[in-house]
């Protein structure tokens, strides 16, 4: 078990590999540039993507900063006026700005990754509070009041992480596990020696097994669980950043349906 003595940083870059060529400029096709030009600086192939991601995160929350700024003053003025249903109007529409802000959170990190830029910022972080602390976060942005999300985690286990990167990749895993249950999610904690071990249980449907050996691939878009293709991919990176893992196994939850048994996401950080 791992209490908190005390708080040790460092930064460590992760993604890219030692001797790898550097980045050329990707030309924008304007003028002076010609199909077919030696001396036109031609794309790369592995340049591309984490550029375009990048440029697609941008271009996501540029316009959420104006949009969250004008509902923020609308409320502002108008909230002795609102009604219920209207009331709930602009929560749906925060709820929605919250699932955008995601998105292009999620595109962000996919193209820190992608790049080899992805930085860590270390230090010992409580499991129980980073995990809380995603639970009340994920319950503003996605109120799933007939799902109970139980935490079964002692206070003053720590483990050596980058707090931010911590909570973006157990946002994505128990937010998927909310998705998916039919009445519960349990996150409990096990002490293997080696590894510090979260298990993310829920009592839905479960993984087919295809889908199981294919949900932490890119695009890959497990049946019944729509997005973006890149959540759970980033999130297993994230946790490998940290010298960990994520693996898909059968729940231990009791079956809400009969011959169904939920899905296990286990979480393994280094001791």
């Amino acid at each position: 078990m791992h209490s908190s003595t005390g708080t040790r940083r460092d930064a460590t870059m992760t993604g890219a590999s030692e001797g790898s060529s550097p980045q050329r400029r990707v030309d924008d096709g304007g003028p002076g540039a010609s199909v077919g030009d030696p001396d036109a600086v031609q794309p790369d192939a592995e340049y591309i993507p984490h550029v375009l991601l990048s440029r697609l995160a941008h271009d996501i929350r540029s316009p959420l900063g104006l949009l969250s700024g004008a509902l923020d003053e609308i409320q502002e003025d108008l909230a002795a006026q609102l009604d219920p249903s209207q009331k709930r109007m602009f929560e749906l529409a925060e709820r929605g700005l919250g699932r955008l802000r995601r998105m292009a959170d999620v595109l962000s990190t996919a193209a820190e990754l992608d790049s080899g830029g992805l930085m860590l910022d270390r230090g010992e972080i409580e499991l129980a509070r980073v995990v809380s602390d995603v639970v009340q976060k994920l319950d503003r942005v996605d109120p799933r009041r007939s799902v109970e999300v139980e935490v079964e985690i002692e206070s003053g286990v720590t483990a050596s992480l980058d707090g931010v990167r911590a909570d973006e990749a157990l946002s994505e895993l128990i937010g998927q596990a909310r998705r998916g249950a039919r009445s519960k999610v349990r996150i409990s904690f096990e002490d293997e020696g080696e590894s510090l071990v979260l298990r993310i249980e829920d009592d839905g449907d479960g993984w087919s097994q295809q889908d199981a050996d294919n949900a932490f691939n890119r695009l890959y878009e497990p049946k019944d669980r729509r997005g973006t293709g890149l959540g759970l991919s980033v999130a297993r990176d994230l946790v490998r950043a940290h010298g960990g893992d994520v693996t898909i196994e059968r729940s231990s939850l009791p079956a809400s349906r009969p011959g169904r048994t939920g899905g296990c996401f286990v979480v393994r950080f280094p001791a």
